[in-house]
């Protein structure tokens, strides 16, 4: 694949069992509102776990409200994570 310069997806992410298991808690905490940043959980996995769930949710409020809650668990994820020094720019559309 020429856009991938003659490289597969899996020499650039892969993902395993436990991937799906943080996804798994993350859809979790993105249903209940939970915000709780931890060690090893990355924004892929939020954005995973906000697509699945929006995916496989009949419920229309949840739906509405996903959006919202992935981009306070990735601002909690970001302010947990040391390895950020720079000033974070966040989109005040999306703030309230």
């Amino acid at each position: 694949m020429n856009t991938l310069q003659q490289h597969s997806l899996s020499e650039i992410q892969d993902w395993s069992n436990d991937d799906d298991k943080i996804v798994d808690t993350l859809r979790q905490q993105l249903r209940e509102g939970d915000y709780t940043a931890q060690e090893d959980f990355y924004a892929a996995h939020a954005v995973a776990a906000a697509t699945i769930e929006a995916l496989e949710s009949d419920d229309e409020q949840l739906l509405g409200q996903l959006f919202e809650r992935l981009i306070k668990l990735l601002d909690a994820m970001h302010n947990k994570n040391s390895l950020f020094s720079a000033p974070k720019y966040r989109c005040l559309a999306y703030v309230k």
